[in-house]
């Protein structure tokens, strides 16, 4: 994923940033893909961060181009990382790209501190046809995707959940919904653990 590809969400990554991350806190960005997104919070933020990619040629990518330190699995069934390691967490784009999600946003709760925030940006194309997703998945990069995975596995990845999974899910993992805003294809939501 390069920034072009996602140009059009910078503005909301912008504010989300702005508004909910501390300068002081360290970030754990979860799916991190080739780096790009958590080079740019490097950049705007002043955050340390750490990359964490299930997909080793990937990560091999984001680790050359950006020297990030970064781990590699599945952040579900790992324990990398120490109770309360983090003041932030990421999922850009991620999300969707996970089988077990309420197993995923348990384990991040583990890994934050208490009243830090997590961020989620994804597709909201839950419920979307087969063409209304053609239409929707049109960017380059996904255009790619949708070569490599297929039109029917692609549609059936970014289409079984939207919004309403995300915030169920986690909800029973413990997090209190802060934030929630839904744009072109895509949502943004950031939660908290913690008293609402």
């Amino acid at each position: 994923m390069d920034l072009e590809y996602i140009s059009s969400t910078l503005d909301e990554l912008h504010e989300v940033i702005r508004v909910y991350l501390r300068r002081d806190a360290s970030l754990l960005d979860i799916g991190c893909g080739n780096g790009t997104l958590s080079r740019y919070i490097v950049a705007y933020s002043g955050m340390p961060v750490t990359a964490f990619e299930e997909d080793g040629s990937v990560l091999s990518t984001a680790k050359e181009l950006h020297s990030l330190l970064s781990f590699e699995g599945d952040i579900t069934y790992t324990s990398v990382f120490p109770q309360g390691e983090f003041g932030a967490a990421t999922m850009l784009w991620s999300l969707h790209h996970d089988k077990d999600n309420l197993g995923l946003f348990r384990k991040v709760r583990e890994v934050l501190t208490p009243f830090s925030p997590l961020i989620v940006f994804d597709y909201n194309l839950e419920g979307a046809s087969l063409q209304e997703f053609l239409e929707a998945f049109s960017g380059d990069e996904e255009k790619k995707e949708l070569r490599r995975l297929g039109e029917v596995e692609a549609y059936y990845l970014h289409t079984k959940q939207g919004i309403s999974e995300c915030i169920s899910n986690a909800r029973e993992a413990g997090f209190y919904t802060n934030h929630v805003k839904l744009f072109s294809k895509n949502f943004v939501w950031v939660g908290y653990i913690g008293d609402e």
